[in-house]
């Protein structure tokens, strides 16, 4: 057996098997560890690289597959998990070190990341939506971020309906859905609309104003509420949507 540090003796150099292990040996017959990087597995720069390339392109994750194909293979995998060079923000689907230390201080960041690993899971067809729509795009909200993400899916059936906590299911036509950084999500109107229908009616106009001052007419906030007049709540972003003029951004200095 070769012992690391210590030196080989002639027959069991004679018994190296491979190219690669006779390149550890150094010129006298001491075993050296390779480096630390090339043992987790996270070695090669292109493979690191890809994968990065890949993760900012979707919200900053990316799924085991990815990794995989990207060339990582499963003992390389458990060994970036096992030493945390990579978090799994859902199952299946990781950040790395680097991404989930710039949003440690940052709690809208960080969900928007949960909500990232969230939608690469689904095979449904998921989008962020309601309060996690906003902080995708950036809206103000009043309180602190969701608990879970905030996803809804369009339904499949008539009377279709989800037993996930947080996982609405709602029409979703074409013009009701976008991508931020990567991520689907919710248009910016269909989002002030879903917001105000499921949080207060202050919150709502925080979010709608917010929603016009990005360049969004007035009667594409109007259309989507009158989209989604007859679902619950349906009526609160009615009145957001006519309340609300994009002028302000406190809705203290509006009234309530």
């Amino acid at each position: 057996m070769i012992r690391e540090g210590l030196p080989v003796a002639p027959h069991d150099q004679g018994g190296l098997a491979t190219a690669g292990l006779r390149e550890q040996i150094g010129p006298v017959g001491i075993v050296h560890r390779p480096p630390a990087r090339w043992i987790v597995g996270c070695m090669p720069e292109k493979m690191q690289d890809e994968l990065a390339a890949l993760a900012a392109a979707q919200g900053g994750a990316f799924t085991r597959a990815q990794a995989v194909k990207a060339g990582f293979g499963p003992a390389q995998i458990r060994t970036c998990l096992r030493r945390a060079e990579w978090t799994d923000v859902a199952r299946g689907v990781y950040v790395t070190k680097d991404r989930l230390e710039a949003v440690h201080d940052e709690p809208c960041a960080r969900h928007v990341l949960q909500a990232a690993g969230r939608v690469l899971t689904s095979t449904l067809g998921v989008v962020a939506s309601h309060r996690t729509a906003a902080l995708v795009h950036g809206l103000p909200l009043l309180g602190r971020p969701p608990v879970r993400p905030q996803l809804t899916r369009a339904p499949r059936f008539a009377g279709d309906t989800s037993a996930v906590k947080s996982l609405y299911v709602a029409g979703l036509p074409a013009a009701a859905t976008t991508t931020k950084d990567g991520i689907p999500v919710t248009a910016l109107a269909r989002t002030a609309c879903d917001v105000a229908r499921t949080t207060s009616y202050r919150s709502g106009v925080v979010t709608a104003d917010a929603v016009l001052r990005t360049g969004v007419h007035r009667e594409e906030l109007l259309a989507a509420a009158r989209y989604c007049a007859d679902w619950p709540c349906g009526r609160r972003a009615g009145e957001v949507a006519r309340f609300a003029d994009g002028r302000t951004e406190y809705v203290s200095e509006k009234g309530s």
